[in-house]
């Protein structure tokens, strides 16, 4: 009986070794992907834009706080479940399936219950051997945008309407004015009270609009225009719409919007810009609407002021490089002391990288000097104070190390401790022994 329960038994073993093996693969995989979040969720969570991470089956691992505003759901359900359900169509689970084959796929999404419409991109996440082991992505609320271009198709509708229904008296009224000159005053009233409507709609907009003709030439700009350009309406009206943007870039916009009226190709959304009288650049968004006035062909282009969200985008990639390109060590942990992220200077002092300290207590690699200045570094931080003193750190090789360190913690807007920076450098031989009486 045992001899032919052996063959079987050792079959169940090699599957079961199998699944172990799979599971071992698949938890290394969240481990890295684990350590990309830890990197960035401090440079992420005050960003305007909703920043996700999925694993592989398109579960979210990590969202920073704009998650709740984008889908009414609270942080704290991330892990219950995949992203996908959380959009009206499906265009979110095509990207993500294209984004997997490493692809960067982008394109708009609605979440369905905050009715949100967001544009967004996602970024396949690589571990050091190239192997896509999740998906990182930014959307961009632009519910507003959306609103004010659709009113604003409205509006040009409605005075579509109102200048077609005026067409068959515009006719009555010129046979008219053959036979009596003062027809042709009340057919000059008419159009004037047309036209103070239409510039009406357009300055009630509150964002900076052009309205330019198929040739290129500007036929009218809203007060919101002259404002953010420092340009006034009288210098802009009747030159080319290259005006409103950087010299050197003249040739682009003149071939974009030309490719826009013969062909219906949309402005390319990356690096747009607008040329500030005083020098500066704007960056923008912009928005072309077509329209027909009395057979003439116009475009109504609206302009979207993007230098608050850039700016801030900008100086956090600033600030990440100089945590990346810094001689000092850089440690960030939780307030309970585990480390998130360590730069490159930390690991060619201690010789521990990254992957080998994050998710484990500072301790570990540090001990205040002397031993007794521990409780006063957590007491003085966690009251919201900077600490400075001195760490005694064991490097991978066994030695011993000592540095003289910063310690401060990160706050919120609301003044609540989410995490501890600490900017460490070496003490030399001579100053660390008199300090603890070696």
């Amino acid at each position: 009986m045992a001899d032919k329960l052996k063959p079987q038994l050792i079959h169940e073993f090699l599957k079961l070794r199998q699944k172990v093996g799979e599971l071992e693969l698949y938890r290394t995989e969240s481990l890295r992907t684990f350590e990309y979040l830890m990197k960035f969720r401090q440079l992420f969570s005050e960003l305007p834009d909703l920043v996700y991470f999925c694993d592989k089956e398109g579960t979210i691992l990590y969202a920073n706080e704009t998650f709740e505003k984008f889908t009414g759901h609270p942080l704290d359900e991330l892990h219950v479940g995949p992203f996908a359900p959380l959009f009206e169509d499906e265009n979110f689970q095509k990207a993500f399936t294209v984004t997997l084959k490493g692809e960067r796929p982008q394109g708009e999404v609605y979440f369905k219950d905050t009715r949100i419409i967001s544009e967004f991109k996602n970024i396949p996440m690589r571990d050091d051997a190239g192997r896509i082991i999740g998906v990182m992505g930014i959307a961009r609320d632009i519910t507003s945008r959306r609103k004010v271009e659709h009113e604003l198709t409205n509006y040009i509708h409605v005075l579509e309407e109102m200048i077609h229904s005026q067409i068959d008296e515009i006719k009555t009224l010129k046979t008219a004015l053959k036979e009596k000159i003062a027809s042709g005053e009340r057919l000059e009233l008419e159009f004037k009270e047309y036209e103070v409507k239409y510039l009406n709609l357009i300055e009630a907009v509150s964002d900076p609009v052009a309205v330019v003709g198929s040739d290129g030439y500007i036929c009218y700009i809203n007060r919101r225009t002259s404002e953010l350009t420092g340009i006034p309406a009288d210098e802009l009206v009747g030159k080319h719409l290259v005006r409103l943007f950087p010299k050197g870039d003249a040739e682009f916009y003149a071939k974009a919007y030309k490719d826009f009226i013969n062909n219906g190709v949309p402005f390319p959304k990356i690096s747009l810009q607008m040329q500030h009288r005083g020098g500066r650049k704007i960056p923008v968004d912009l928005t072309c609407i077509p329209t027909e006035v009395n057979g003439k062909k116009l475009v109504q282009i609206i302009f979207r002021d993007m230098s608050g969200s850039r700016k801030t985008e900008l100086e956090l990639k600033k600030l990440y490089a100089i945590i990346e390109q810094s001689p000092s060590a850089v440690s960030i942990t939780d307030i309970n002391g585990v480390i998130e992220y360590v730069n490159p200077a930390f690991e060619r002092m201690t010789g521990f990288s990254l992957g080998e300290t994050s998710g484990r207590h500072i301790k570990t690699f540090s001990t205040a000097v002397p031993p007794e200045a521990h409780d006063d570094l957590w007491l003085t931080v966690l009251e919201g104070a900077p600490w400075r003193g001195t760490f005694k750190t064991v490097t991978k090789d066994g030695g011993e190390l000592y540095l003289r360190a910063f310690v401060e913690p990160i706050k919120t807007n609301d003044g609540e401790i989410t995490s501890l920076v600490s900017v460490q450098d070496k003490l030399p031989a001579n100053v660390h022994r008199k300090a603890t009486g070696h």
